[in-house]
């Protein structure tokens, strides 16, 4: 995985394996190890849990790096390694991943406003109390009478050391198909 520099918050970990056991003794298990240990998931019965001969999946989620008790790290990441053990032949992996959840559920704060927005219009709201020196991340959503929109993908700055704390950001609405966000800073 590549490096990351950043100051967000790790909510957890989530370790996948697509695996297929093609006899009722195959067994596997998904490891991770981080700062030399190795923390393996429950053994899994993929014949049992998904049938002869049939592919499924597993998953563990950790909330907390197992071998610090602590919450995960952007270094723990760095080094983070994953694993799969297969017991008995005719027990076979497809796939082995890990997901980590960047996402931040502490300081999310939102914006809703009341007005309609014609196509090519744009919304800009004040973004305040925002700490110097410190990298944010936001995203944009439309509602309307037919629902709610898809989240934007995020986007990322960082306030500068010892300068205003307010920006300013804007979405523009767009015909169906389009691509662009435009941002006002």
């Amino acid at each position: 995985m590549p490096a990351y520099s950043g100051s967000r918050i790790i909510n957890s970990i989530t370790l996948y394996f697509r695996v297929l056991a093609s006899s009722s003794a195959g067994r596997v298990k998904g490891a991770i190890k981080s700062n030399s240990t190795v923390t393996e998931t429950a053994e899994k019965d993929p014949y049992g849990d998904f049938g002869a001969a049939a592919w499924g999946t597993y998953s563990q989620e950790w909330t907390t790096n197992p071998a610090t008790g602590e919450n995960w790290t952007p270094d723990d990441i760095d080094d983070l390694q994953i694993g799969i053990s297969l017991y008995i032949s005719g027990t076979h992996c497809t796939q082995l991943y890990i997901e980590v959840d960047w996402g931040t559920t502490e300081g999310w704060s939102t914006s809703e406003w009341q007005n309609t927005l014609e196509t090519e219009d744009e919304y800009y709201e004040d973004l305040t109390e925002l700490d110097p020196d410190t990298e944010y991340e936001f995203q944009t959503q439309a509602k309307n009478s037919a629902g709610e929109g898809e989240w934007s993908a995020s986007a990322y700055f960082e306030t500068l050391a010892g300068q205003p704390t307010m920006r300013r950001w804007g979405g523009s609405i767009l015909p169906a198909g389009a691509q662009r966000i435009g941002k006002g800073w």
